[in-house]
This record gives structure tokens, C-alpha cells and sequence, in this order.
């Protein structure tokens, strides 16, 4: 019995701790009804870096789209929990204003991966293609990059616990016209049933 108890101690020591690593640096604002998640994000800071590529945009606690071929922005995936046996009906992304930056810029397409000993030339073909193939369809035209500020990403569990996994994006970039615009808060609302 002590045994178990203390395994369920340490469980939801882990628990906290990896929730409490996922949010140190970007403020998430939570709230909850019975069917309804709610959740804010903010993105109190950044900075733009001029490499000599173009310029590379760094938010803390922020990785990469990293689809090659496509401007590599900051975005990060979100693992919300649900009510136990909960089912998704619908997830809605709402932000506030966009910030349009000052000036153009140039963000630079996230590189094909790099291989570590003999590549196999077919594959290298492949990826090749597929990386020209998205710098075709994203910079020659100035649609926004990314379309969405956030999508659904998969469902996941944890013993009891439902998870909801949404990628935030909060810059949108036009290739065309190099303008640049981020999203300083974006709420995100889950309904289940």
C-alpha cells in the first residue's frame, strides 16, 4: 500500500514537473467549463536574427515548423488534458490583433535534413524534389505561411487522462512582399462531450 502510494506520488511529481517545463517562459492562461477547455497563450518576446540567409526568428521555448522547402518559423505543440472519456466535438483558435513588424524580411526555407554517412541517392532525389516543390508552391506567391494560427495535431492519452495535442503558429510570413506579423496572444477553445 505505501509502495503505491508513493508511485503515484512520483507520477504526478512527473506530471507536474513536464507541464511546468512545457509553460516556463510563454504564458498560458487556463480555464475550464464542463464540456470546455479554454486556454491562452502569450508571446511576450522574441528576437530576429540576421543570418546570412535572411533573418531568423528565435521565441523562447518555441521550436521549428521544420517542413523543408517552407520558411522556418517558430511554432510549438501544446498537450491539453480533457475530462476522462471525453470525445472532441470541435477546437477553435481565436487571437487577438496581429502586430505587423516594421521594414521586410527575408526567412529562409528550412534546409532538406542532413544525412550522417553514404546517402542513398533516390531518397536524396526524392526529398529534393519535395523540398522544391514546397518553395515553389510557398514563395512564389504571398499567401500567408502558415494559413492557420494553430491546427489540431493528434489525440493522445496517459493512463486516464485524454490529451489534445494543437500546434500554435504565431508568425505569419508573405514571401512576395517580406511582410512579417505575429500574434502577441492566441486562445485556444476545446469542446468535448
Amino acid at each position: 500500500m505505501k509502495k503505491r502510494f508513493e508511485n503515484k506520488i512520483i507520477t504526478y511529481g512527473i506530471i507536474i514537473s513536464l507541464v511546468g517545463l512545457a509553460f516556463t517562459s510563454t504564458n498560458v492562461f487556463g480555464d475550464s467549463d464542463e464540456g470546455t477547455v479554454t486556454f491562452t497563450v502569450c508571446l511576450d518576446s522574441f528576437d530576429i536574427i540576421d543570418t546570412e540567409d535572411g533573418q531568423e526568428i528565435h521565441a523562447e521555448d518555441f521550436g521549428r515548423l521544420l517542413i523543408p522547402g517552407k520558411p522556418n518559423l517558430p511554432s510549438k505543440i501544446f498537450s491539453l488534458a480533457i475530462p476522462p472519456g471525453a470525445e472532441v466535438v470541435d477546437i477553435n483558435f481565436e487571437a487577438c490583433e496581429s502586430v505587423v513588424l516594421s521594414g521586410t524580411y527575408d526567412i529562409p526555407p528550412c534546409p532538406l535534413p542532413e544525412v550522417i554517412g553514404q546517402e542513398d541517392p533516390l531518397v536524396h532525389e526524392n526529398e529534393e524534389a519535395t523540398f522544391n516543390e514546397n518553395f515553389n508552391q510557398v514563395y512564389y506567391g504571398d499567401d500567408p505561411y502558415p494559413s492557420s494560427i494553430g491546427e489540431f495535431v493528434r489525440n493522445s492519452h496517459y493512463r486516464k487522462y485524454n490529451l489534445v495535442d494543437v500546434r500554435i503558429n504565431p508568425f505569419t510570413y508573405y514571401p512576395l512582399s517580406g511582410q512579417l506579423e505575429y500574434y502577441p496572444e492566441i486562445t485556444v477553445e476545446i469542446k468535448s462531450r
